[in-house]
């Protein structure tokens, strides 16, 4: 059994795993790397190709009195302009998860349930 990692669908990291001793070398699981954001307790799912380190930086920055907004955008393609003062608490997760089409920010494959955290 391996495990490989790629440059997935829309930037995405994919990890890959195939089992050699399936036949034709099957491709068992497929995962990517999912981030979410909380903003005083609201939590969102980040869209597909979101650099994390550039946004903590913004995040950082904008705690400067008297507070600033930062924009991104989550699954679905919807963006988001949240003000961020020195009273703001936000949380940034990262894990790995079974790939999800869906994560794909296009509206007709766009998360309409709620996910588990």
């Amino acid at each position: 059994m391996i495990a490989a990692t790629s440059d997935g669908v829309n930037g995405q990291v994919c990890r890959v795993v195939v089992d050699y001793d399936r036949p034709m070398g099957e491709v068992v699981t497929m995962a990517q790397v999912r981030t979410t954001i909380s903003i005083d307790g609201e939590w969102f799912l980040l869209a597909p190709g979101q650099e994390v380190s550039d946004l903590k930086r913004r995040v950082e920055a904008a705690v400067e009195p008297p507070g600033h907004f930062v924009d991104f955008t989550v699954v679905g393609g919807r963006d988001v302009s949240a003000l961020i003062t020195p009273g703001t608490r936000v949380v940034i997760s990262s894990g790995v998860v079974l790939f999800d089409p869906r994560d794909a920010g296009e509206p007709d494959f766009m998360h309409l349930e709620d996910f588990d955290l």
